[in-house]
């Protein structure tokens, strides 16, 4: 486990934020830029760069080097950056995490080995491995739904042993395994809630705060749930949680992640499409997905 303190630095909301692309397909970073203003101005506390939602595995690895740069030079400090460095070559994930040391990220992250991490053993070397590339916080990623592996308790256990393992992505609903995992590290254990629609289960259950996709479009909602689990009032939490997912239900029926990348451009910025194998969207739920869309945005509740 990483040093005490972790929890005091990293706590709180972070978008994994997009990667707008142009319609030429190579990355816009000046919209990219842009969302990490925008991110910043709602009180977010930084953003995850290269994750499943900013596309990271379908990026070249100078690509993801490339915005990595962008972002700590955007970023100039106000916020953390944690670096998605997860590869399915386990080489190519240690490059990426030494890059992201050289550069002055905050902190790395990975999901688990994809294909042939079919065995515990393998994600445990393919951890420690990155781990140990440097002295960067490592973030590992639990997400059972798309990795194809469900870590147990005991085996998250053995993981957070590893040298410079400073806390967890933690996207399931399985919420009693994030309880057990708050109530046995305490607070030298970062713990970050998933799953968008359930951050305020996931804070009442022990987590230190989120990262999402849906951030991007309502960060000032996140925050605003944060505030208020932080402080115990879970009633007004629920309220703006609930608010969200009313967009996030709608999101998901339009098209997914590709949706919800299209909704950027409601707010000023195109993010272009999303790559393959992504779908962008389904035609036909645009208009009601913009309907949603603005009523959340004015906390019609």
């Amino acid at each position: 486990m990483y040093e005490k303190g972790i929890v005091k630095k990293f706590k709180g909301v972070y978008a994994a934020i997009f990667t707008p692309f142009h319609p030429d397909d190579t990355i816009n970073f000046s919209v990219f830029k842009g969302l990490i203003e925008y991110q910043l101005n709602a009180g977010l506390n930084g953003c995850y760069v290269c994750g499943s939602t900013g596309e990271g595995i379908l990026m070249t690895l100078d690509e993801r080097k490339q915005l990595a740069e962008c972002a700590v030079e955007t970023m100039s400090g106000r916020g953390n950056i944690i670096v998605h460095v997860g590869a399915l070559r386990t080489q190519d994930a240690v490059d990426l995490a030494k890059h992201a040391e050289r550069i002055g990220t905050d902190a790395v992250s990975a999901i688990p080995p994809l294909f042939f991490a079919n065995q515990f053993e393998m994600t445990f070397e393919h951890y420690k491995r990155i781990a140990e590339a440097t002295s960067l916080p490592f973030f590992i990623y639990n997400i059972p739904e798309s990795a194809g592996i469900n870590l147990t308790f005991n085996q998250l256990l053995a993981l957070a042993d590893i040298s410079g393992i400073a806390g967890m992505k933690f996207t399931s609903d399985d919420l009693f395994l994030l309880h057990n995992l708050s109530q046995h590290f305490s607070d030298d254990f970062a713990l970050f809630n998933g799953y968008d629609e359930i951050l305020v289960a996931g804070m009442m259950m022990g987590a230190h705060g989120g990262i999402g996709s849906t951030y991007n479009v309502f960060p000032g909602h996140y925050q605003r749930i944060f505030q208020h689990a932080q402080r115990g009032d879970f009633s007004e939490a629920q309220k703006w949680q609930y608010s969200v997912n009313r967009y996030t239900r709608q999101m998901l029926t339009s098209g997914g992640l590709g949706a919800c990348k299209h909704t950027m451009k409601w707010l000023g910025f195109d993010c272009g499409p999303a790559r393959g194998p992504i779908i962008n969207y389904f035609d036909g739920e645009l208009k009601e997905l913009r309907s949603t869309f603005e009523n959340v945005k004015n906390m019609i509740l």
